[in-house]
């Protein structure tokens, strides 16, 4: 942090200093002897040493005044959304010497970077180790909105930190047996845990305590899933049963399907598809509005043991013992990407939040992945036993990883960000609102399925606007994403069939109804309406010779590009 931890008075010059390698001892070369200090480091903090060099009071009071320029005009032109010029200042305050990581510069960069898609990874570095599992740790997930880990240990607890002072909040116990898997809502008020006591147990975070206990599995439960709004789950365990809870009425209901073990589950971000990860090597895609199978991925026979859908529901990713991770397009005939680097089986993997980058686990090593192009782009290690759970940070700035060892380590991404200039929408970004506009349509208590227009607060969609920037969409004016939701919200009829981020089928007489509608609202209105009146008037006058002609032709060439623009954005 900066900041200064300890201060011992020696009474004699100090001539050197020197760690040991656990960072607990300090010695020091006093006079003629020497000195142990002893060094007891809050929860979650590393001190590392630091090599102190020579330097003028005029030249550090100098390098002090230009950092604090460049950061000042940083935050300049962050006020005025000039961001590629912010990101430039900030590199140049991080340029100077002593302040490459300074905590208001990372902070800067890391709020910039969010913003947009991850272009490469400049650098990566461990920040904190959390100790508290002294039997290890099985399971753990992030809060993406509330700044909460949660991680689920061997010797049956689950415990609540806060991460930014990288300390525990909360110690929830009940399993009577290591803690398996967890799934938590992103606002962090309520989190779900299974065990191998085969109980599902869920937690009410902000009081701290338990909100329910519920039994169907016949044995060990491998992995929980939270649904969208949190009034239901989802449970799979070693008797190959998936379950659907309702967690307010505390009962489930098995679906009817191959009786394979479940290791691993991971829901569509729309809520309409589940994957679960057979120990048979099999990937089942299941469509939850039938409550069966649609779709069978194989994967070589070897189990498999984690996997993650892409955030735009597109793709899913898995990893197993035979130490590959495969990159699939659920709903097509196309055979998997495979990445190739890990030395043992994958134990864990998450995608992060813009879908271009993958991070797995294998043994005591972490491995970055290029999804597109299939690239690994850094090991990471430190760990001393297998890693079983990694997950990226809710902005992607970093992640968070824990194993056998007991400890979770965080570590920061520096990240280069593909900058894009602002506008009004990106096609990339359609999946988000239609799973948006899913989560605020009310549903069909008997059939499942959506009914009645969608409602949403200014809340909500401040909400969607944060997760878009989270989704590297930061660059998209709000206004935009408001005209986007308003125009897809006055048709919607619910979700198709169509594969999450496969470009929606085309409808003429929806599309016609959208286009008409959409030249109903005031921008299109005085974007299209006033010149077509006025090139209408224009040609009228035409004969009369004059200016008329030239505006008219102008006024032509305006409507035909203004028209192919909407064309375009309506289809």
């Amino acid at each position: 942090s900066g900041g200064r931890e300890r201060v011992w008075t020696l009474g004699q010059p100090v001539t050197a200093l020197a760690f040991d390698p656990e960072g607990t001892t300090l010695w020091a070369g006093v006079g003629s002897g020497l000195v142990r200090l002893y060094i007891t480091p809050r929860t979650g903090f590393r001190l590392r040493p630091m090599v102190a060099v020579p330097m003028a009071a005029a030249q550090a009071e100098a390098r002090e005044k230009e950092y604090h320029e460049h950061i000042e005009t940083a935050r300049n032109h962050l006020a005025k959304d000039y961001c590629q010029e912010a990101l430039d200042a900030v590199g140049r305050a991080r340029a100077v010497e002593g302040y490459e990581r300074a905590p208001e510069a990372l902070t800067l960069s890391r709020d910039l970077s969010s913003r947009f898609p991850a272009k490469s990874l400049l650098a990566a570095w461990e920040t904190a180790v959390l100790s508290g599992h002294e039997r290890g740790v099985r399971a753990l997930v992030v809060a993406s909105e509330a700044g909460v880990l949660i991680s689920g240990g061997v010797e049956g607890d689950v415990k609540v930190w806060d991460a930014e002072t990288r300390d525990w909040r909360t110690i929830l116990s009940g399993h009577e047996g290591p803690v398996t898997s967890l799934a938590v809502d992103p606002a962090g008020r309520l989190a779900l845990s299974g065990g191998q006591d085969g109980t599902l147990r869920r937690w009410d975070l902000e009081n701290g305590r338990a909100a329910g206990l519920m039994k169907m599995h016949a044995g060990p439960v491998h992995a929980v899933l939270l649904g969208p709004d949190g009034r239901q789950g989802y449970s799979g365990g070693r008797d190959g049963q998936l379950v659907i809870w309702n967690l307010d009425q505390k009962t489930g209901r098995a679906l009817k399907g191959p009786k394979d073990p479940i290791l691993a589950l991971a829901l569509r971000p729309d809520g309409r598809k589940l994957a679960s990860a057979g120990a048979s090597g099999a990937v089942r895609i299941w469509d939850l509005e039938k409550g069966s199978v649609d779709q069978t991925l194989e994967a070589g026979g070897s189990p498999v043991t984690t996997l993650a859908f892409t955030p735009d529901g597109g793709r899913l990713v898995t990893g197993g013992q035979d130490r590959l991770v495969r990159v699939w397009e659920p709903g097509t005939e196309q055979l998997p990407k495979v990445l190739d680097g890990h030395e043992t089986g994958v134990t864990s993997l998450d995608v992060g939040p813009d879908g271009r980058y993958i991070l797995s686990a294998g043994g005591s090593r972490l491995i970055l992945w290029n999804r597109i192009t299939g690239e690994r782009c850094r090991v990471f290690e430190g760990h001393t036993g297998s890693v079983a759970a990694v997950h990226f940070a809710a902005d992607g700035q970093g992640a968070a990883s824990a194993g056998q060892d007991g400890v979770i380590r965080l570590w920061h991404f520096d990240w280069e960000p593909d900058v894009k200039p602002w506008a009004y929408w990106d096609d990339g970004a359609s999946p988000h609102l239609i799973r948006f506009l899913i989560h605020h349509t009310p549903v069909d208590p008997k059939s499942g399925r959506c009914q009645g227009q969608a409602q949403w607060t200014d809340a909500d969609f401040e909400g969607l606007m944060a997760d878009l920037r989270r989704r590297g969409y930061g660059w998209l004016r709000s206004q935009g994403v408001r005209n986007q939701l308003d125009e897809r919200a006055y048709f919607w009829r619910g979700p198709t069939d169509a594969p999450a981020g496969a470009p929606p089928k085309r409808n003429p007489r929806q599309f016609l109804k959208n286009l008409l509608h959409s030249l109903s609202q005031p921008g299109p209105l005085l974007t299209l309406g006033v010149p077509a009146a006025a090139l209408v008037f224009c040609l009228f006058k035409a004969s009369e010779g004059g200016w008329y002609s030239f505006a008219a032709m102008i006024l032509a060439a305006y409507l035909i590009i203004m028209a192919g623009i909407r064309w375009r954005w309506m289809r």
